[in-house]
């Protein structure tokens, strides 16, 4: 993570396209009936929605990507559109639109939060590793502290039906060190201002928990530990980055909102 992050423009956008690669490919095999026609056609199709938002980002537009006036934005709508209606009339799915749904939540879910991840690193015009390192570093602060708290002193279930370990004492903790941490940050990391980095604090420790939740209701509504086996110790691409993808398009809005009222 860190020689990805660090290493450039390039290595950043290899090192998030396989997560959001292999976040996809895992996403896709949890909403699949195991005994789907072309299970492995779907799961490869999955992956690249999942990665199409990000190789879009490499597109010259002359920053204009995802505006309305980019003449670019009807094929960036309708493209997705066309491969889903064409997948599943070739396949010949006995559930085509369960499937369209899949994919969909794909392209959102995992897709475009990754080019959002992008338009952040980018945003003064060139790459600036220290935006999505400081992203990363509080959410591992959120994740890290949720944690140690809730296993030192947590007693009160937050959502035992949805995650049972998680208790409220961990969740608190788990925000209280992330807006220290981010005060920490704001004296080490210029890229952003004191108010910003407590604004991203705020965003990482509400809906980074969200994202963690909703991975967990997603695997056990399908009867699953782990969303896959390639991190060893970690589980699969989104046990390891489900609370990154949710926050990173609320963050993408706040910075928007707070450099428009220059704060």
């Amino acid at each position: 993570m860190f020689a990805g992050v660090f290493g450039g423009a390039w290595s950043f956008y290899l090192l998030f396209l396989l997560i959001a690669g292999g976040s996809a490919w895992e996403l896709i095999k949890l909403l699949s009936d195991q005994d789907t026609n072309y299970l492995f056609n779907r799961k490869l199709i999955g992956t690249l929605l999942g990665i199409w938002p990000l190789l879009l980002y490499l597109v010259p537009t002359g920053g204009t990507l995802y505006s309305l006036d980019n003449l670019l934005f009807p094929v960036l709508l309708l493209f997705p559109i066309v491969v889903l209606l064409l997948t599943e009339l070739l396949l010949q799915s006995t559930n085509p639109f369960r499937n369209i749904g899949n994919y969909l939540l794909t392209l959102i879910y995992v897709g475009f939060p990754f080019a959002l991840l992008a338009d952040i690193a980018f945003e003064a015009q060139y790459y600036d590793g220290w935006k999505v390192f400081g992203l990363l570093l509080l959410n591992w602060m959120n994740d890290t502290f949720a944690y140690l708290t809730g296993y030192f002193i947590g007693k009160t279930p937050f959502l035992p039906r949805i995650s049972p370990k998680k208790t409220w004492e961990g969740t608190i903790g788990g925000i209280l060190f992330t807006f220290l941490f981010a005060w920490v940050v704001s004296n080490w990391m210029s890229c952003y201002s004191t108010p910003q980095w407590l604004t991203i604090a705020t965003i990482v420790a509400i809906f980074g928990t969200l994202g963690d939740l909703v991975e967990s209701m997603l695997k056990r509504s399908v009867g699953v530990k782990d969303s896959g086996a390639i991190l060893p110790g970690h589980g699969g691409f989104l046990d390891r980055f489900d609370s990154f993808i949710v926050l990173i398009p609320f963050v993408w809005i706040a910075l928007k909102l707070l450099n428009f009222l220059n704060v």
